[in-house]
C-alpha cells in the first residue's frame, strides 16, 4: 500500500492553499497566525471532509508569542468566505477579482519589536493593526506532532522565511520544499541567503519570480 503523502503549508491565508492535494489522497498541515483566516480554512476543511490540521499560530525562531502587523479590512468587504477564497484558485494575477482579496495574505511579522529592520508590502492602499500571536519554532511543532515526514513545505511569511528555516535542524527533509523570497529585500535580506541554506542542507534549488524550491 503506497505511503499517504503529507503537505506543510506556513503562512496559508485562505485562498491559493494547498488544500486542493487533500482532495488527491494527501493530508496536511496548514499554520495561519490570523484568526479569521484560520477559522475560514476549518470551515472548508470540514465542509469538504478533507484530512488536514488547521493551526492559529506563527512558526518563527523561538517558542512563545510576537508581533505582528494585520492587515485591517478584509473583514468588511464580503470576501471572508471559502467560496471568494476557491474562486481566486483560477483567477488570473492583477485581474479585478484578484485585486480584491491577494491583500488579505500581507499580514506579517513585526521585526520591529526585535531591534529588527522589517519592511512592509510595498503598496499605499494596506493599513495595518498590531496584534500578539503565538507561535513556535518548525523544529518545536514537529516534536508536538509527531511528524515524521513531509512530502511537500511550503512557506510565505512576508518576509519572515529564514527566521524560520535558520533556526530549523533539518532532523526531517521535506522532500520538496518552496519558500517566497519575494520580500527578503524588505528585511535586509537576499534570495541567495535561501539558496545557499538550502544547498547547505543537501537540496538541489531553483529560482522563480517569486519562490525558491529546493529538491532533495
Amino acid at each position: 500500500m503506497e505511503k499517504q503523502k503529507t503537505f506543510l503549508e506556513i503562512g496559508t491565508s485562505d485562498f491559493n492553499t494547498l488544500l486542493p492535494l487533500c482532495k488527491n489522497g494527501w493530508r496536511g498541515i496548514l499554520v495561519e497566525p490570523i484568526p479569521l483566516l484560520a477559522e475560514n480554512l476549518r470551515k472548508e476543511i470540514a465542509a469538504e471532509g478533507l484530512q488536514a490540521t488547521v493551526l492559529n499560530m506563527a512558526i518563527s525562531d523561538h517558542d512563545g508569542e510576537l508581533q505582528m502587523r494585520k492587515i485591517v479590512g478584509h473583514e468588511y468587504l464580503g470576501l471572508i468566505g471559502s467560496v471568494e477564497s476557491r474562486c481566486l484558485v483560477s483567477t488570473p494575477v492583477g485581474s479585478e477579482a484578484f485585486e480584491k482579496v491577494w491583500f488579505k495574505g500581507t499580514s506579517y511579522v513585526d521585526l520591529s519589536k526585535t531591534g529588527e529592520s522589517y519592511g512592509i508590502p510595498a503598496d499605499g492602499r494596506l493599513s495595518f493593526e498590531e496584534i500578539t500571536v503565538k507561535c513556535m519554532k518548525l523544529n518545536t511543532l514537529i516534536e508536538t506532532f509527531d511528524i515524521h515526514d513531509i512530502d511537500l513545505m511550503q512557506i510565505d511569511v512576508e518576509g519572515h522565511e529564514l527566521h524560520i528555516l535558520e533556526s530549523y535542524d533539518f532532523r526531517i527533509h521535506p522532500m520538496i520544499v518552496k519558500v517566497e523570497h519575494e520580500h527578503m529585500s524588505a528585511n535586509g535580506r537576499d534570495l541567495k541567503d535561501i539558496v545557499k541554506l538550502l544547498e547547505n542542507n543537501k537540496y538541489q534549488t531553483f529560482v522563480e519570480e517569486k519562490d525558491v524550491y529546493g529538491i532533495y
